[in-house]
């Protein structure tokens, strides 16, 4: 496995920041334990959930959207599921 480094900054509400940051620690921590799970983040566009990423590399997110098509689930079941509303 080929491992890169980037950086991501990002401007959230504050109130979003901890659930967040419990999301990516979910990930990192199933990462260590080799852990397999479905991951979900519910993100309020609606509401006052409003990230701005900017990336080091131009049009990376844009190029990596492009790549990969999430899958779709019909139901949380099983899921932790990442929501400050």
């Amino acid at each position: 496995m080929i491992e890169s480094d980037f950086y991501i900054h990002v401007r959230m509400g504050e109130r979003w920041i901890p659930h967040f940051l419990a999301f990516l620690k979910q990930m990192e921590k199933n990462g260590k334990q080799g852990h397999s799970e479905t991951l979900a983040f519910f993100s309020d566009g609606d509401g006052d959930f409003r990230p701005r990423f900017k990336f080091l590399v131009d049009n990376e997110i844009e190029m990596a959207s492009q790549k990969i098509k999430p899958r779709e689930y019909s139901a949380f079941r099983g899921m932790k599921l990442y929501d400050a509303g």
